[in-house]
């Protein structure tokens, strides 16, 4: 089972990370240099805005949806939830479109927005139809169409002097809805084709027995959306240079979300996986354990790179963003917090994941709910006093308890086992990772020296013999 998994594992991570960092580091890069912090903080607080209510588009119903066909291995399970889906979008349009413009955001850029949103939203939704179903190298190939598609139409576009200002803002969201719209179309056709006729019927359900259902999915949502998402539209309100303050946030949470891609899409397939192990009463710690070292090995040297080398970093992709040393400064001052949110929320996708398929999701709630009203708290002390800076440490420290909290309701849970040995091997992994890159910063300097940490980082994982058993057991050697 493992092997299986592995392999489509590195199927879905190869693809993600063949096309999203070309989104990321070449199209919203340069959409950012080419707009200049002020304007791209403007679309990037809309955008942050239109995520807010993202808990209409979802209410909970993708990880439902995802857990239910896991476990009936029916895709019919999902199609009265299609149809509540579809009310809940019309809401969330009126609801973005009625308080955005009550905001005074740019019309047509909050429609795209909106656009946008719900389109992904049934995209994810059709997705998770394919999760259940473990159809999960459909579902690799379905989850780069839309940024693929918005790649070409950008490319066109991202040089000319069109790509300015708010029309370049524009045309950077239409974009994206042309390549949403075929993603969802994909996505929609490949959820229901060939279905296994011998599969047992299920019963029409009721849109109240849904709401009842999923009504601790949507609390779920709702909080994690709030307590990760809010940071953008509370700059907005509370920092003085509002707008250029977002820009800076946006251009460290930009490097977040790329790092981010690894472990959300480990968590899009542990969750139907963990759903039917946990049904069938049998022990989750081998892949607990296995996808926690994953995730960390991406997660480190992510983390390290940052803290060791981020004046490096931020040098080589926004250099000619920054008007002054002192923006410079500032942004780098944002990006080691927000860059080592990455490991307590990479953390969350594994023992998240595996709360929710273990029904633990009202559990989940209450401790969201906790993190949404403290992250909102510091936020109100300390983005009026340090702008984004504050909002960077507000969110590693409510991101951080937030993975705590799960890691310790699952343990309680026997998600995993607490072995010394495994626990003893782990923290000198860490100890020698955080030794490799500190010495090598002090020997090499710029991008090379960061190369050269990460070629000695995998060394000595290698070395540490944190994945020796995996290892020789993909390879058949034990």
């Amino acid at each position: 089972m493992q092997r299986k998994f592995l392999g489509n594992l590195f199927l879905l991570q190869a693809l993600n990370w063949l096309i999203k960092p070309i989104w990321i580091f070449w199209i919203e890069r340069l959409t950012q240099i080419n707009l200049g912090d002020e304007w791209y903080g403007r679309y990037f607080i809309i955008f942050n805005f239109g995520l807010l209510f993202n808990i209409l588009l979802d209410f909970g119903l993708n990880n439902y949806v995802s857990a239910s066909v896991g476990r009936s291995g029916n895709p019919a399970v999902a199609k009265p939830i299609l149809r509540l889906r579809f009310f809940l979008g019309l809401g969330y349009i009126a609801m973005v479109l009625g308080l955005g413009m009550w905001q005074n955001f740019d019309p047509l850029i909050l429609l795209l927005v909106v656009a946008n949103q719900f389109l992904a939203g049934f995209t994810l939704f059709f997705r998770a139809v394919l999760q259940g179903r473990h159809m999960f190298k459909t579902d690799s190939i379905v989850s780069v169409i839309d940024r693929t598609v918005a790649i070409f139409i950008c490319a066109f576009f991202i040089y000319s002097t069109l790509f300015k200002g708010r029309d370049g803002i524009l045309i950077f969201l239409s974009a994206q809805t042309v390549g949403y719209a075929i993603a969802c179309a994909s996505a929609a056709f490949f959820a229901y084709r060939k279905q296994e006729s011998k599969l047992p019927l299920v019963d029409d359900v009721k849109i109240q027995t849904l709401i009842k259902q999923t009504a601790w999915f949507a609390v779920l949502a709702f909080a994690m959306s709030v307590f990760t998402r809010i940071d953008a539209w509370m700059i907005h309100s509370l920092a003085k240079n509002s707008d250029a303050e977002a820009g800076l946030y946006a251009q460290s949470f930009r490097l977040l979300d790329a790092a981010l891609i690894f472990s959300s899409l480990i968590s899009t397939m542990l969750l139907p996986v963990f759903s039917r192990t946990l049904s069938e009463n049998k022990n989750t710690d081998s892949m607990v354990w296995l996808n926690t070292r994953i995730v960390l090995f991406v997660a480190l040297p992510a983390v390290l790179g940052a803290s060791f080398f981020g004046h490096e970093i931020l040098q080589l992709l926004y250099k000619k963003s920054y008007a002054d040393e002192s923006e410079f400064l500032k942004a780098l001052q944002i990006f080691i917090p927000l860059m080592s949110c990455f490991i307590p929320m990479a953390l969350v996708h594994i023992f998240g994941t595996w709360l929710t398929a273990a029904h633990r999701v009202k559990f989940l709630s209450f401790l969201a709910i906790t993190c949404m009203a403290v992250n909102i708290g510091l936020n109100f002390v300390f983005i009026p006093k340090y702008g984004a800076w504050g909002a960077a440490y507000s969110c590693l420290f409510t991101q951080s308890a937030f993975a705590i909290g799960c890691i310790l309701r699952g343990y309680s849970l026997n998600a995993f086992q607490w072995i010394w040995l495994r626990f003893g091997n782990l923290i000198l992994w860490l100890i020698l990772s955080v030794s490799v890159f500190y010495f090598t910063q002090g020997v090499f300097e710029g991008i090379l020296g960061l190369l050269f940490a990460c070629a000695s980082y995998i060394v000595v994982t290698f070395l540490s013999g944190i994945f020796w058993k995996e290892i020789k057991r993909f390879f058949g050697l034990s």
